[in-house]
């Protein structure tokens, strides 16, 4: 079996050029599996997720994010959409606790593929006859790969499965690709005049190609209803209203967030030229709108009380239009 070599970090500028495989995070706070895509459309990508409830090519495991109890329900779910062997990602210290929570719940070894972080014992494969840690399918084994803040993984073979989803991406394909364009697309909803915004179920159907030919509007391409690597690279880009003649020309920055209980205001100092403003509030993915309020003060109370975690973003108006949105924020009840 062949040895090949993997990189992942939050800063997709660290990457390598022409690697054979990268790692890319799919939703947190550092997700950017849409740069590394679209950085690196030809080679190997792994989708990373760090909340149990996402679906994606790999699930991290270690504080903060998803726990080791979570793991049998997150690698089931997987099964569910037809992956055969779901990665999870957990330090090599975790690995045999891994192993048995798995099997306890009726998961057998060779229904996922185990990547175990093992920094100090040089390269290697995690295994019995390397370093005495239980058999891995790949083994992270640095973090200053290349003299970098980086991280640098050996995989086997066959850790990927099928083979990378290229360009274009295309009515009836199916996969992590597809999943991270409909977020994409979303991310873009109120830009591009989509609504509803699509499930992010990783199917490529009509509602998709028709949100791709409004992308392809927005962008002056060619509406040819397939995402190619330019349209890709467009979108990944934070999401801009072309300018309003009239209109603000900044977002209100900084804004302040607090709340007590389940009521949260926004409070920043006025824009310039703005009679109004508005607040966008949506579900941490992305896929659910909360609502949006428009307010005539600098100062927004809002009710939000059945979603503990958050997106928002503000934008400033006036009888011209609106100026373009700020930058999407997440947010925590305390």
């Amino acid at each position: 079996m062949i040895t090949l070599f993997m990189f992942d970090d939050v800063s997709v500028s660290l990457l390598p050029a022409d690697a054979y495989a990268y790692a890319g995070y799919l939703d947190g706070f550092y997700a950017n599996f849409a740069q590394v895509k679209g950085a690196h459309p030809e080679a190997h990508l792994v989708g990373i997720v760090t909340r149990a409830c996402d679906n994606g090519d790999a699930l991290d495991v270690e504080p903060g994010d998803a726990t080791i109890s979570q793991a049998p329900g997150w690698v089931k779910q997987q099964h569910a959409r037809g992956v055969a062997r779901p990665i999870v990602y957990v330090s090599a210290a975790n690995a045999r606790l891994m192993i048995n929570t798995l099997a306890a719940a009726g998961i057998n070894r060779s229904c996922y593929r185990l990547w175990l972080a093992h920094y100090g014992a040089g390269q290697h494969t995690c295994g019995p006859g390397s370093c005495g840690y239980p058999q891995a399918d790949g083994t992270q084994f640095t973090s200053t790969a290349l003299g970098k803040s980086l991280d640098e993984s050996v995989v086997a073979d066959d850790f990927f499965g099928a083979q990378p989803l290229t360009f274009p991406i295309t009515q009836g394909d199916m996969g992590t690709e597809v999943v991270t364009l409909q977020k994409m697309l979303n991310a873009w909803a109120s830009v591009i005049g989509l609504t509803p915004v699509l499930v992010p179920d990783g199917a490529f159907g009509q509602k998709t190609l028709a949100a791709v030919k409004r992308a392809q509007a927005r962008f002056k391409l060619t509406q040819t209803g397939e995402c190619d690597h330019t349209l890709w690279t467009d979108l990944s880009g934070q999401p801009t209203q072309r300018p309003v003649l009239g209109a603000p020309l900044t977002a209100p920055s900084p804004v302040e967030v607090t709340n007590k209980g389940g009521e949260v205001t926004f409070s920043w100092s006025p824009v310039g030229g703005a009679a109004e403003y508005q607040v966008d509030v949506t579900a941490t993915d992305g896929t659910e709108v909360i609502g949006d309020w428009t307010v005539a003060a600098a100062r927004a109370v809002i009710g939000i009380y059945r979603h503990p975690t958050f997106q928002w973003k503000v934008r400033a108006g006036n009888a011209h239009g609106w100026g373009p949105w700020g930058v999407t924020h997440s947010y925590s009840l305390k």
